[in-house]
């Protein structure tokens, strides 16, 4: 401990007058843990004096120059080899310059705890540097008082392993080290800290970047490639979010390391200073003036007298305006404001002065001013007036705003326009709706909002690339804006394949939707061509338009509907205008939705119907578990109507698991009564892309104790348009153990001879609308033939859906088809029924 338990001792070595007396304003105003810090100066010279009289010191600054370089080494050499002082912390002051010339043995063999450049000495970061060396020297005196005894033991280095961890962690700092060559990233244990990030998480450079805000990830980003390509060091203050969800404002630093003149390593710290910028903030909404002494002392400062002369500036002024500071002395601060403004300078300058207006001082204002080459930029400036003795005296604080508008607009651009199309996103719609409903409602005008979404955009990404497929979302872009214009409107890109057209009309439902089929699908339904690429758009339009009674009302509707289109309920339609009819669809839609949850709580609403599927022989080879859904308020619902549901609110998955234990059920019952025939399940496309999907079959089938290969696994060609690589692999897996697959309606959907190629089937099913056009011509017959063609080719067995009377069977017969399913043979039935069906 000090001597003076009441100070923190602080030596600060002279060797750069003007640092000694810019810090020491600082170092006076520091207080920690109730103690005041006690400053005492001198110089190089008289430092062995210093060090022997009886006071422990906390820290010394040593402050240097060009010319004390050398001398500065050499009092750290022997600080280092002083008992009394080898422990006690050492900051340098120096300029940057100075501080890359210092030898890194220097700084690696001595108490060196880090540096304050000359242009920071008031920040925060420079404050809370020098509280944290005096914290770190606290926590080694109080650990040597307690701990002399046990010094050189191995218990009393991991105390003090210990304590330099506690120390980086109360300091809220760390450090980081990017190994150019390896690619790997290391972190201390104060950075670790800092993200909240347990240890040892592998570290990758997208972790470390995925932590900081997406308006600061940029920033970041751009600054560590320019560090790695043009060795350009950065000291940033931007935000992150921890692994806990906490946000946190940090400065980060980088250095370089180099070996035989070759950049290998990047290194830097980081250091959380949320708790000053808060304090910042505090500090600005009670006081203007304190705030832009703080926020403003590495900018410009200007200190004025009562007419506007310049009676003092800092370095910093010298290189905004390149005038030199002996120049601007005694010069009135119009000088630096172009000609075309000094008079509205002036009158602001009066203000100033005015005692009746004293409540604009401190007050931030946004101006243009003009360097000595002439070039004009924009300044942020805060004026604020203090007395001096007898006399009243205006600080300006200025600051350089060119990087920061530049950055905000292209922040701007970022967070409210799309990246790909340039249109405005959806966050500008949610800010521009309200507003131009209130327009629609002032000109007694029916507001109108066209959805257009693009389906099957996937094909385009597939066939030539996501780069081309952003030439066309460009495209599109520019169809829907000669649209807009057409009706004076607006269009927004709200995601992915989806747009919102919003405009003003005086026109009935019909004439408008009239218009706007003329004006979008005729533009996009039909074949393109594109950098010499043909392709195909299928638009998907949804229009409301309706009067604007009530602002709040209207704008709840409108989010509402155009929420439940975007979610594609009317997928199949290219044109659905939202009226009383459409609405009460959804209505039910929306009713069906919440009887469904409550179902899948009471299985015993539920009941599987099968349909048998007849071999050339005319006997019973397998069936197709068909579920049925009986509600005792709405009635049987059909699939058709439910199933859809199910799908896009993921109750499908619990669905079909209650579906599958069932059939394995009745396939123990069929053991029982010697009947043992393939059961075929319908998979739905949301259900085969999970992770667990495996297990949800295999695990039932191990249990029930059923043979795999009584289980057919049914799948429409929609179930691959999700994600094809994870519907393989769940397939090729279950294929293993047994499990067959049926691809059922081949043709009427997303057809792909691939899938074929690529995936297990075993089975074809030949959809019903193929069966119904067998009486109509040669070509229909054809085609058919061309179906159980490709299906014999890959071994595949051939069942024909539909069949519904003997002249579609005869003439099915004559095609090599191996199995027929239809009301002909039989309707879906109940188990019982099968049974005893299959036993006559």
């Amino acid at each position: 401990m000090s001597c003076n338990s009441t100070y923190w001792q602080v030596l600060c070595v002279d060797g750069n007058s003007y640092a000694c007396g810019s810090i020491k304003p600082l170092l006076n105003s520091i207080v920690l843990h109730d103690k005041r810090t006690l400053v005492t100066h001198c110089d190089g010279e008289d430092l062995a004096q210093y060090i022997v009289n009886g006071v422990n010191y906390d820290l010394i600054l040593l402050t240097v120059n060009s010319d004390n370089k050398a001398n500065t080494e050499d009092i750290l050499t022997s600080l280092s080899q002083n008992e009394d002082t080898q422990d006690i912390p050492n900051i340098l002051v120096c300029d940057k310059d100075i501080e890359s010339l210092i030898s890194q043995q220097i700084l690696e063999t001595h108490h060196v705890y880090g540096f304050v450049e000359l242009q920071h000495l008031s920040s925060f970061n420079t404050e809370q540097l020098i509280k944290s060396a005096l914290k770190t020297s606290d926590l080694l005196n109080k650990y040597k008082n307690q701990a002399v005894e046990l010094i050189s033991s191995q218990k009393a280095f991991g105390k003090l392993h210990s304590l330099t961890e506690a120390t980086e962690v109360l300091s809220l700092s760390g450090g980081w080290e990017w190994d150019i060559e390896a690619q790997h990233l290391t972190w201390t244990n104060g950075v670790y800290f800092i993200h909240d990030l347990p240890m040892p998480t592998q570290l990758t450079a997208e972790l470390a970047m995925g932590f900081y805000l997406t308006k600061d990830r940029l920033i970041i980003s751009e600054a560590f490639e320019d560090a790695i390509q043009k060795e350009q060091s950065y000291d940033l203050t931007l935000s992150i979010k921890t692994h806990s969800g906490q946000i946190k404002t940090v400065r980060t630093t980088s250095r370089f390391k180099k070996s035989a003149g070759k950049l290998t390593h990047i290194y830097g710290s980081i250091t959380d200073i949320t708790s000053f910028t808060n304090i910042c903030r505090k500090i600005e909404n009670k006081s203007k003036l304190i705030s832009g002494v703080l926020n403003g002392i590495s900018d410009a400062v200007f200190i004025l007298d009562q007419e506007g002369n310049i009676l003092d500036s800092n370095p910093a002024s010298e290189k905004i305006f390149g005038h030199s500071q002996e120049t601007l002395i005694d010069k009135n601060i119009s000088l630096l404001i172009p000609e075309s403004k000094r008079v509205d300078h002036a009158a602001y300058v009066k203000a100033y002065t005015d005692k009746s207006l004293l409540g604009i001082m401190g007050k931030n204002r946004v101006i243009y001013a003009k360097k000595a080459n002439g070039q004009e930029f924009p300044i942020e400036i805060t004026i604020n007036k203090i007395k001096q003795l007898d006399k009243t005296v205006y600080i300006s604080l200025v600051r350089d705003i060119t990087d920061r508008l530049e950055r905000d607009e292209r922040i701007n651009e970022l967070a409210f326009k799309d990246r790909v199309t340039k249109l405005k996103n959806y966050q500008s719609f949610e800010m521009d709706f309200v507003e131009e409903l209130k327009k629609y409602s002032l000109a007694a005008e029916r507001a109108c909002f066209v959805q257009v979404n693009i389906q099957h955009f996937f094909k385009i990404n597939f066939a030539y690339g996501h780069r081309f497929g952003n030439e066309v979302l460009r495209y599109i872009a520019l169809i829907l804006e000669e649209a807009c214009r057409s009706v004076n409107g607006k269009v927004y890109r709200i995601s992915g394949i989806c747009f919102i057209l919003m405009f003003g009309h005086s026109k009935n439902v019909e004439e408008i939707a009239s218009e706007i089929k003329c004006l979008i699908l005729k533009a996009l339904l039909h074949k393109h061509n594109l950098n010499n690429n043909a392709f195909d758009l299928t638009p998907v339009v949804t229009l409301y338009s309706d009067k604007v009674a009530n602002i709040e009302e209207s704008a709840r509707k409108v989010l509402s509907l155009l929420e439940l289109c975007q979610q594609g309920r009317d997928k199949k339609n290219n044109f659905t205008v939202i009226d009383d009819k459409y609405l009460a669809k959804v209505n039910r839609e929306l009713l069906i939705e919440q009887k469904l949850e409550q179902a899948i709580q009471n299985e015993n609403d539920f009941y599987i119907l099968y349909q048998p599927q007849i071999g050339v022989d005319g006997n019973i080879k397998a069936a197709e578990a068909l579920i049925r859904w009986e509600d005792k308020d709405l009635g049987l619902v059909l699939p058709d109507e439910f199933i859809k549901i199910a799908e896009r609110t993921g109750i499908i998955i619990p669905l079909t698991k209650w579906l599958i234990n069932k059939c394995l059920s009745d396939i123990q019952q069929l053991g029982k009564s010697k009947v043992e025939i393939p059961i075929s399940i319908n998979i739905s496309a949301n259900h085969i892309i999970q992770t667990d999907f495996v297990s949800d079959i295999l695990t039932p089938i191990k249990d029930s104790n059923i043979s795999p290969e009584l289980i057919i696994l049914e799948l429409t060609e929609s179930a691959f348009t999700e994600d094809v690589y994870a519907a393989m692999l769940n397939m090729e897996e279950l294929s293993e153990h047994g499990i067959k697959f049926s691809l059922d309606d081949f043709g009427t959907g997303y057809s792909n001879l691939g899938y074929l190629n690529q995936l297990p089937f075993s089975e074809l099913k030949i959809d019903k609308v193929f069966v119904d056009q067998l009486l109509l011509g040669e070509q229909e017959r054809n085609l058919l033939e061309t179906i159980v063609t490709i299906g014999k080719v890959k071994n595949l067995s051939i069942v024909a859906e539909g069949v519904e009377n003997k002249v579609q069977l005869d003439l099915l017969k004559t095609f090599d088809i191996d199995l027929f399913q239809g009301y002909y043979y039989s309707k879906p039935i109940h188990f019982n029924e099968l049974v005893n069906l299959y036993k006559r």
